[in-house]
């Protein structure tokens, strides 16, 4: 064999040798089927995990949402109910005012009126004490009498009833003493006599009855 040929049959079993060598490393280097099978399950499982924990989080995440939300539905509910609660007080309130106004709202006028029935009564007492009195005059009382009765009337009608405690137990809410007597006839703290008569409209005291207390 010449050297030539020495050298290239050399050359040629190197060249076979670096191959072989070569294919060694690719096979050492790259994974195999097994290998290449576990890491795709690692990586799968933890793309679950972390899919897994995402979920969860967004879970919690939804839930403190629906959690305020609620507490501020239950606020919103609250307030409301408040607000119906302090408008039907209101409505109760206006209507109990509206109702008492018109209760009392003849009340004015009555206090006005009552010095006139005062002096119709006047009139009349005067009348009846004269003793030679004219047929006129007997008409023109008749006349006053009649005036007086009808004037009870309206005021019975506007709920106004007439105070006249003449024989009863003195009471301060209705009667004003101006004088004390010691007649003995009357129990000690009863009305002896009344002096002006007073007058109640509904549950109100237009004008107390001004009398005489005896006081022994």
């Amino acid at each position: 064999m010449t050297q030539d040929s020495q050298i290239k049959t050399e050359e040629t079993q190197d060249s076979q040798t670096a191959e072989v060598q070569a294919q060694e490393a690719n096979t050492e280097n790259t994974p195999s089927q097994e290998e290449q099978t576990e890491e795709t399950q690692t990586a799968n499982v933890a793309s679950e995990q972390e899919a897994t924990i995402s979920e969860t989080n967004e879970e919690d995440k939804l839930r403190e949402i629906l959690a305020t939300k609620e507490k501020e539905n239950v606020q919103l509910k609250d307030a409301l109910l408040r607000q119906q609660a302090e408008l039907a007080n209101f409505k109760r309130r206006q209507a109990d005012s509206t109702r008492e106004q018109l209760k009392y709202a003849s009340q004015n006028l009555i206090s006005e009126l009552l010095p006139m029935h005062d002096n119709l009564e006047r009139a009349l007492a005067h009348l009846h004490e004269q003793e030679d009195v004219s047929e006129a005059a007997k008409q023109f009382i008749t006349g006053i009498e009649m005036v007086k009765k009808e004037f009870i009337q309206v005021l019975e009608k506007e709920s106004v009833q007439e105070i006249s405690p003449k024989g009863e137990e003195f009471n301060p809410n209705q009667h004003e003493a101006i004088s004390v007597s010691d007649n003995k006839e009357f129990e000690n703290n009863t009305v002896v006599d009344v002096i002006q008569k007073g007058y109640s409209y509904h549950d109100r005291i237009l004008r107390p009855a001004l009398v005489s207390v005896a006081k022994h």
